[in-house]
């Protein structure tokens, strides 16, 4: 069987729209060249679809022509370890599913300890910023949090009182584990960051949660976060202004 009867076998069973990497399609003998050349061609004769280098699809065809991978197998791509991205999805995406925002992003940010040029990756736009690589996949959402936290004053159309009240049910969901966890993670933010966190921490009642965090903090510093006293009735206790 030829190099090219091989690739087109493995092909043959990837479903249409998936997205696929050499490594799908990877030979026994690893003839990367062969390799290389065969998906070329077939790119060429129509048969698959490049979306970026070394990153393609068998394109679902329909009446109104050819589909290109949605948004969610783009973002999956991205944070696979295809990739190498060792980053999570932030930003307005993220405030807009916590209920932080009603803005719609026009793109798509991408935290990662390596950010890079932003760029088009079929129909979607990522930006990448600068954030910590999560080790389990479990510290996603304790990041996103954190990062919420980080960011308060630049959320779009935000509701303070909205803000604390949604952030302390999604604190109020994790486990006495995932709190832990995520009072180490605040350690790699801003001191202005920790003294929110602990604030909310502080009138959810987890006094020795947020005992950890006030001992992190200078007595001398203020935060200037601009949050109101409604929503935060306790925020002079942390310096927050």
């Amino acid at each position: 069987m030829t190099v090219m009867s091989k690739i087109k076998e493995r092909i043959n069973q990837i479903e249409e729209g998936q997205l696929f990497t050499y490594d799908d399609v990877e030979l026994l003998n690893k003839d990367s060249y062969a390799l290389s050349k065969a998906l070329s061609r077939l790119v060429n004769d129509g048969i698959i679809e490049r979306l970026r280098k070394g990153v393609f699809y068998k394109p679902r065809k329909t009446k109104f022509g050819k589909l290109q991978p949605t948004e969610k197998q783009i973002l999956e791509l991205i944070l696979s370890n295809k990739t190498s991205s060792n980053g999570y999805i932030t930003g307005l995406i993220v405030y807009n599913n916590f209920g932080l925002t009603t803005q719609i992003p026009n793109e798509v940010e991408i935290a990662t300890p390596n950010p890079k040029k932003a760029e088009k990756i079929g129909i979607l736009k990522v930006r990448y910023v600068k954030g910590i690589a999560p080790k389990l996949e479990s510290d996603i959402e304790k990041l996103q949090i954190l990062d919420a936290l980080k960011n308060f004053k630049r959320i779009p159309d935000r509701n303070d009182e909205l803000f604390v009240k949604l952030l302390k049910r999604k604190i109020s969901n994790l486990s006495d584990e995932d709190l832990s966890r995520l009072i180490d993670l605040s350690k790699k933010y801003s001191p202005g960051t920790r003294a929110l966190l602990g604030a909310i921490l502080e009138l959810m009642e987890y006094d020795k949660l947020s005992a950890k965090l006030k001992v992190t903090l200078n007595k001398l510093t203020k935060y200037r976060l601009g949050i109101s006293g409604e929503a935060l009735p306790n925020k002079q206790n942390w310096s927050i202004i």
